[in-house]
């Protein structure tokens, strides 16, 4: 399931373009008010966390640098999802009785939370990233892949069907494959002090639909529950 948090800025203010980890520990806080046994197993989970969110849209605003400026009346929202409803579930829960997000400085007021639609998933399906897609070749030291690169597609793949198995808590050979790449841009972010390099792209992916739910539930690629991958359907 996926959610759209809409939010105000309480005060007029600027923060980081690097927002992912605060935003990230944010998320948690709430899960931890509402269900602190859900948090403590997340936090001491070395697997997959199975919930991911996208990039701020924040409509009114200047970027300066590597500060974002927040203009007067500016208003936010951000997409937050997972195939966990307790997880969901939770996290809505907290924010709603928190009332507040804060970030790196800056306070939002939560307005509202709704519930996205569950597109109809086919087998075939266009999605759009709303946040890089991260994936490494596997090496150490480890090379950031580009949606340019040969090996990005499989390790998609590969990636993919580790993620799944363990959340139908088995071994489960998936059928799923990326198809045509429409665009793609580079995007570099840094999360806790270290760099990433991801891939904003829009491309076509076919499958099993629950595969292809699940990714738009969990996100695809790694570092998910870090605001990395997540994805919104552009054509089913």
């Amino acid at each position: 399931m996926k959610s759209r948090v809409y939010m105000r800025a309480s005060n007029r203010s600027e923060f980081s373009i690097n927002y992912q980890h605060a935003l990230s520990s944010a998320l948690y806080h709430f899960i931890e008010e509402a269900n602190p046994d859900l948090s403590s197993e997340l936090h001491h989970s070395g697997s997959f966390k199975f919930f991911n969110f996208s990039y701020l849209r924040v409509p009114k605003a200047a970027i300066k640098g590597d500060r974002i400026e927040l203009l007067p009346g500016s208003r936010a929202s951000f997409y937050f999802s997972s195939v966990d409803s307790r997880i969901l579930e939770s996290t809505i829960s907290g924010m709603l009785t928190t009332g507040e997000l804060g970030l790196l400085g800056q306070s939002f007021e939560i307005e509202r939370i709704e519930i996205a639609e569950t597109p109809v998933f086919k087998g075939k399906v266009r999605f759009r990233s709303l946040s890089p897609i991260y994936i490494d070749d596997g090496n150490s030291p480890r090379r950031d892949l580009m949606a340019t690169d040969e090996k990005w597609k499989e390790r998609l793949v590969e990636n993919t069907q580790k993620k799944y198995s363990m959340y139908r808590g088995k071994e489960t050979k998936i059928d799923f494959k990326i198809g045509e790449i429409f665009s793609f841009r580079s995007k570099r972010v840094n999360i806790a002090g270290n760099w990433w390099r991801g891939s904003m792209a829009v491309f076509d992916a076919e499958g099993d639909p629950e595969v292809l739910r699940f990714l738009w539930d969990t996100g695809i690629g790694s570092r998910n529950s870090q605001g990395m991958g997540c994805l919104e359907v552009e054509r089913s």
